[in-house]
């Protein structure tokens, strides 16, 4: 069998070779056209690069020695370089910069001086007409012009989420969003942002919308949240999803006619990471706002982002922009809106707000959401991980203790600046249950996490505020 698929391979690689040798046109990637006989054994009168801001000199070299009489560059040099892993100065200038850079393109046409040999496309027909007055703004000097066509996405606009907005920012700065560090790596991930993102995805599709994008900068929340759409969306699944999430640079090339950007970003850390503050943000932020053809919601806290970047960041004066226009909401605000319209994903995804136990002035609604939480911690099989403050931990004890003589694990995530530590009390200690520190900067964070499956994360103002929960059996292990 195996020597018979041998032949099978090698018959079809000679039929390739001879159907590109004898074509009039070839389309190929870069990468197999480097090592490709059938290609780089040729010449041709014309050759044309695609997305050339992402292709590094020594492949736009390769590609002009194939060209025997024309060659033409395509790309926008306002969107993602190329990749180079080292940092070293070398690397960085001949692997790292796209030709627009190298050859003093991009620099004159900032300072005004446009080469002869460049031509700007200035006529866009993909973004809704307020997406695309942000953005050409924002990266294009206000150069570019809106095709008739564009009106067409005034349609999307309509639907929920925000009907009638084609722009929104979802302002998480008072809504307790603790942003993480990926165990082993540096890519970072907020848990909060990640859920509620889900929560839109859900509005959304339940709204008509069949054509979705979630774009992080972080590899770990992209995957995060791809890991929760495929347990709770069916839409996400398949090879016509309705629904992708993934990083900016995944997203080049490709648009949707809903975008979720989630910048990520926020406290404890003393600085944005270097995604968002580094030479290639505004490119960045850039490919992923232009992504969008007719709404495009962004999540972001706004408090971090002005502290800790610069006042002509993009994203500061897009902030700034949308604060004009009243296009900025705080998310606390937006829970009514959550509230229903979830559609199939309805029972394992939900917002709901949340009151101490003991409180007196807790509705009867408010009273059945705290059983719902507390039936959840005692349909527990096999562990239960806290990491919430002293008062809830006392609040909880009754069913926990009831738990821990089931035979089920319990254990406290405790940061180190709470004090005195409930869990280290002689009463716990008896108990057997298990303590364990993390950094005194994520005092304050409040979640449940029941045997992998289900999670209730609880942002709190004083006795009140929201929790969220989400089943899933797939997202929940990667958290």
């Amino acid at each position: 069998m195996k020597e018979e698929l041998d032949e099978l391979r090698a018959l079809i690689k000679d039929m390739e070779r001879d159907y590109a040798r004898r074509a009039r046109v070839v389309g190929t990637s870069l990468a197999k056209a480097v090592v490709d006989e059938a290609v780089f054994q040729r010449t041709f009168d014309l050759v044309i690069i695609d997305e050339a801001s992402m292709v590094s000199a020594p492949y736009v070299l390769f590609a002009a020695h194939l060209a025997a009489r024309k060659m033409v560059i395509c790309g926008d040099f306002k969107q993602l370089p190329p990749i180079a892993q080292s940092r070293h100065e070398p690397v960085q200038k001949w692997l790292g910069k796209d030709i627009f850079a190298l050859t003093g393109i991009t620099e004159g046409v900032e300072s005004g001086r446009w080469p002869d040999q460049l031509v700007m496309l200035r006529e866009q027909r993909r973004m809704h007409e307020e997406i695309s007055r942000h953005v050409n703004r924002l990266f294009y000097h206000g150069l570019l012009n809106d095709h008739p066509d564009v009106k067409k996405r005034q349609s999307i606009v309509e639907r929920d989420p925000f009907p009638g907005s084609a722009v929104m920012w979802i302002d998480v700065s008072a809504a307790g969003a603790f942003t993480h560090k990926e165990q082993g790596g540096h890519s970072r991930f907020n848990l909060l942002t990640a859920l509620f993102s889900l929560l839109l995805i859900g509005r959304a599709l339940n709204a008509g919308h069949r054509s979705i994008g979630y774009i992080a900068p972080y590899v770990a929340q992209a995957q995060l949240v791809q890991a929760f759409l495929r347990d709770l969306f069916p839409e996400a699944r398949g090879s016509e999803r309705a629904v992708v999430a993934s990083t900016v640079h995944r997203f080049q090339g490709l648009e949707k006619d809903v975008i979720l950007f989630d910048a990520v970003d926020g406290p404890p850390f003393s600085k944005a990471g270097v995604l968002l503050e580094g030479d290639a943000a505004a490119r960045l932020i850039n490919v992923a706002m232009s992504r969008a053809r007719g709404k495009l919601i962004i999540l972001g806290n706004r408090t971090f982002l002005q502290d800790r970047l610069s006042a002509e960041h993009p994203l500061n004066r897009l902030s700034r922009e949308l604060e004009a226009r009243g296009r900025i909401v705080d998310l606390r605000n937006v829970l009514d809106f959550q509230a229903d319209g979830m559609g199939a994903a309805g029972e394992a995804l939900a917002i709901v707000p949340i009151e101490r136990a003991d409180e007196a002035d807790a509705d009867e609604a408010d009273a059945d959401r705290n059983r719902a939480f507390r039936d959840d911690l005692r349909s527990a099989e096999e562990l239960i991980v806290l990491r919430t403050d002293e008062s809830a931990r006392y609040d909880l004890f009754p069913e926990l203790q009831a738990l821990k003589d089931r035979g089920r694990k319990i254990v406290f995530l405790k940061a180190r600046s709470d004090a005195p530590a409930v869990a280290a009390s002689p009463e716990h200690i008896r108990q057997g249950w298990e303590v364990r520190d993390i950094p005194a900067r994520y005092a304050g964070e409040e979640w449940a996490l029941i045997d992998n499956r289900l999670l209730w994360y609880v942002s709190r103002e004083r006795s009140s505020g929201f929790g969220i929960r989400v089943a899933s059996s797939r997202g929940l292990p990667a958290v």
